[in-house]
């Protein structure tokens, strides 16, 4: 990756922004934007830190000094496990103790009492770990568990109660261009969505290059019923390339693959697109019972979460070099008849860095959550600008080196349109017309370049995954020998408006 420091020689940031939702904050805009400019570096937050957790709690209860967490998550198969630690749910190897007893009880989402179970003589040390077939989402179960080896010589007894929750799954899309200029830093975004609806989850966002994992963020935290943005960058060379996105080390899934290719043009291009999209998923559980004293249970749960984001990028190259400083830069995104954002600097200069042969600048347009970008060699010149979706977006290693300018750390997050997440609460969402518009215009001693690309939104609808109905049948403890059968199904789905646009 190349490794390039950024400044600001001179700044004039000439901000102006439109109602959102009804609400018109203009001078709250302003000040914001004006915030933002004068930091130079973006402000950015460990990734260790949770940006929000706004997902269902699970139990915790304590006896004496001994402490207690449950947590009990069923899948979209309809596997229900139970985790039961002294120590934290996210690091069990350094729980303290020994847990020696564990006593269930569970009831049905209705509240139908299902039975007792006792478990003794355990030797596991201070986590428990228990798969709960025929108790899905919902079902409430009391964990009284035995704690040895905390309170000297004592035996504590603690008792919580946790509620069985869907586990987290997440849904990660690619944002690629199609056409780059070789030997320039090129962004690309993934968007990571959390579809589960009840609790968040962490995993690391890894970019695959030619079946090649080059960049990643670490540790990255994707809130109940969320979407965030990983931003990475890279520098391709001449040809073909494959691309892709892997979420791993904790929550899994994976992008479909993209292609890029990368060639030097005559001309001035870009390559842009625009997406409104909804990722759905629907998970079905049903199960009934009867019991020899006639006691019957059937139960049907039907859950759908959803989650939109939105997201804007442009890409563009020019066969000559840039003059620097850049007399001007101007940049606009509308839609609908309403300009969105729209910002413009006077005098931008770069910082050459001499292991690439790139003099390199960026800007925050308007407030985090988008950014203008350019590079150029002594031969050709690359720019762009990106509009990133979710709540925050998580920067790479190969980003953080690239644009978060002098002492950049890795693994880090920046909110993104702030003033909207924290005083609306409507995060970094718009109304869009039938297309989006974005106008880039540079300045500098040797003429004007740039482009305007007009994304043309279409309706799409595609699904991600099905999850075939299924069906078991289990004989439970509760059931005093009579059998259960479970039946789960589901799927996932995107849909929305996209468009792009070349020239």
């Amino acid at each position: 990756m190349p490794r390039a420091r950024l400044a600001v020689v001179a700044l004039l940031a000439l901000a102006a922004a439109c109602a959102d939702d009804g609400v018109s904050p203009a001078a709250r805009i302003r000040a914001e934007s004006a915030a933002v400019h004068s930091r130079g570096n973006p402000h950015l937050v460990s990734n260790a830190v949770k940006y929000r957790d706004s997902g269902a709690p699970h139990a915790t209860g304590r006896s004496g000094t001994a402490r207690l967490a449950a947590r009990a998550l069923v899948d979209s198969l309809g596997r229900t496990r139970l985790v039961v630690t002294t120590g934290d749910l996210d690091d069990t190897a350094s729980a303290p103790g020994r847990i020696v007893k564990i006593q269930l009880k569970a009831w049905a989402p209705d509240g139908t009492f299902l039975g007792t179970r006792n478990f003794n003589g355990l030797t596991g040390g201070g986590t428990w770990v228990s798969d709960l077939p025929g108790v899905g989402h919902g079902a409430r179960i009391q964990v009284q568990g035995n704690v040895r080896g905390i309170d000297g010589r004592r035996t504590d007894v603690v008792t919580i109660t946790e509620t069985v929750k869907a586990a987290p799954r997440l849904d990660v899309a690619l944002d690629a261009p199609e056409r780059v200029l070789p030997g320039a830093p090129i962004p690309l975004v993934a968007v990571v969505t959390e579809v589960g609806g009840d609790v968040g989850a962490r995993t690391d966002c890894v970019l695959y290059v030619n079946g090649h994992a080059v960049d990643s963020a670490k540790g990255i935290w994707v809130d109940a019923g969320d979407a965030v943005s990983c931003a990475f960058t890279y520098v391709f060379g001449p040809g073909d390339h494959t691309v892709q996105v892997r979420l791993e080390g904790g929550a899994t899934g994976e992008s479909p693959v993209a292609r890029v290719r990368a060639e030097v043009s005559n001309t001035a291009t870009f390559d842009a697109s625009a997406e409104d999209r909804t990722v759905e998923a629907t998970r079905l559980m049903e199960y009934h019972w009867e019991r020899p004293d006639g006691v019957r249970k059937e139960y049907r749960n039907l859950e759908q979460d959803s989650e939109r984001s939105q997201r804007v990028t442009v890409n563009g190259s020019l066969p000559r070099a840039a003059v620097w400083p850049l007399a001007s830069v101007s940049l606009e995104m509308e839609s609908g008849g309403t300009v969105w954002q729209e910002s413009a600097w006077a005098l931008v200069g770069g910082v050459f860095d001499p292991a690439t042969g790139l003099t390199c600048a960026t800007q925050p347009v308007l407030s985090p959550g988008s950014m203008f970008h350019l590079c150029s060699s002594a031969t050709a010149t690359t720019f762009g600008y990106t509009r990133f979706a979710g709540t925050v977006t998580y920067h790479s290693d190969g980003f953080a080196r690239q644009w978060d300018g002098a002492g950049a750390r890795t693994n880090n997050y920046e909110w993104n349109d702030t003033w909207t997440t924290h005083v609306t609460g409507s995060g970094h969402m718009r109304q869009w017309g039938a297309d989006v518009r974005v106008r880039i215009e540079v300045t500098d001693a040797d003429g004007t370049f740039g482009g305007t690309p007009v994304m043309t939104l279409q309706p799409f609808e595609e699904i991600l995954s099905t999850t075939p109905r299924s069906c078991t049948l289990e004989y439970h403890y509760w059931l005093e020998g009579n059998a259960q059968e479970t039946c789960t199904s589901g799927s996932a789905r995107e849909f929305g408006r996209r468009g792009d646009a070349e020239g």
